[in-house]
């Protein structure tokens, strides 16, 4: 009985919390101009001056912006990304940059998935892209990002790197062998969290 009314009491707070957000937004939406190629398990982040920012993903490289203030909005395509083709990183603005953390990709056609603990970031006044000096101690994808203040986000989440890269790297090398390849996906989501 203490097990329900504990997780009675957690659905009753993520339902005022969800209310509270819900009261709190503005009440409608605005319908913008298709992003110019499709965009699946990208990143997108929004500035202090109302311009949207996406890209990543099924996009590539490829970033654009759309400015909510002009009238007339259409979207523009930016600088490309230099990280390489990743999905699933997480985009925030501090003091007016674009950051970028992490997310999984392949460094080559040929090499297996991995997951990227690396950050750039954009600055639009000069329409450049620069990896920046740190490295994540923990793998960066599945992961989420909150802006704090405009210093600092909060990022938590995360796979572990290294068991995460060793799956793609197995499923990999099981890729002609049905048996082996089951074998390693069992071996894999079968792990207790951590």
């Amino acid at each position: 009985m203490g097990m329900q009314m504990k997780n009675f009491k957690k659905m009753m707070t993520l339902m005022a919390l969800c209310l509270s957000v819900a009261i709190t937004t503005s009440g409608y939406a605005t319908t913008l101009p298709d992003i110019p190629e499709p965009l699946k398990n990208g990143t997108g982040a929004i500035d202090n001056n109302g311009v949207i920012y996406v890209g990543l993903g099924t996009a590539g490289t490829s970033w654009y912006k759309i400015d909510l203030k002009k009238q007339h909005k259409d979207w523009e395509r930016i600088k490309s990304f230099p990280g390489g083709v990743r999905e699933q990183s997480v985009s925030v603005f501090l003091n007016d940059e674009l950051y970028v953390f992490g997310g999984v990709g392949k460094k080559n056609s040929e090499s297996p998935l991995q997951v990227y603990s690396d950050v750039y970031k954009y600055s639009p006044v000069k329409n450049t892209w620069q990896k920046v000096d740190t490295i994540s101690p923990v793998g960066l994808t599945g992961h989420t990002g909150v802006k704090l203040n405009e210093t600092m986000v909060l990022i938590t989440g995360g796979v572990n790197e290294h068991i995460f890269d060793k799956y793609f790297i197995d499923i990999a090398a099981a890729a002609a062998d049905e048996s082996e390849k089951n074998k390693v996906i069992y071996n894999y989501f079968n792990k207790p969290a951590k």
